[in-house]
Parts: structure tokens; sequence; C-alpha cells
């Protein structure tokens, strides 16, 4: 199978879940994380969907669900975002859990 293929499919799959919010990526394992876990997510991201972050809070209680202000789809690889993204991830790994 070539790459475009792969890609295609897998955008396929994401839009298919996205029409039934009572299922996700992870087949229902998210939950199931025993490690300390951030979820770093750009606060203008065009391509979350309603609820989506709610769910990560509701599946995973005890994660770190960080903003980055500026941030949209790839907050650690954008110019206005990275600095931040940074930040946080340093912040993250120093904590002790």
């Amino acid at each position: 199978m070539n790459v475009p293929r792969r890609n295609c499919g897998a955008w396929l799959r994401i839009a298919d879940i996205v029409q039934r919010p009572d299922e996700d990526l992870f087949n229902g394992r998210l939950g199931e994380l025993r490690v300390p876990t951030l979820f770093l997510h750009g606060r203008l991201d065009p391509r979350t969907e309603p609820g989506e972050m709610e769910r990560v809070r509701n599946e995973l209680p005890l994660a770190v669900v960080r903003f980055v202000h500026d941030g949209k789809h790839s907050p650690h690889s954008e110019e206005d975002a990275y600095q931040d993204s940074n930040a946080i991830v340093r912040e993250f790994l120093r904590t002790d859990r």
C-alpha cells in the first residue's frame, strides 16, 4: 500500500470516528494509560472537534492538559508557539508525579 493511500485511509477513519462520539482513535483504550501524561494542544487548532478535549479529560482525569495560547494544529513546530510548547513540556518533565 502506498503512502498517499494510507494517509487518506487514516483521515477517512478519523472522519468516521468524529461522526460517532462514542468511539475514539484508541479503540476505547485511552483510559488504560498508567504513565504520567501530558496533552499539549494548540488553543487555535482548527481541527479540534467539539467536546474532543473534554473526552480526553474524562478518560484520563489525572492527565495534564495544557493549551498553547497562540498554537494551532502543530504548536511545537509553529513560529508563534514553539517556545511556549517547549516551556510547557519542560515544566511537565520537571514535576514529580
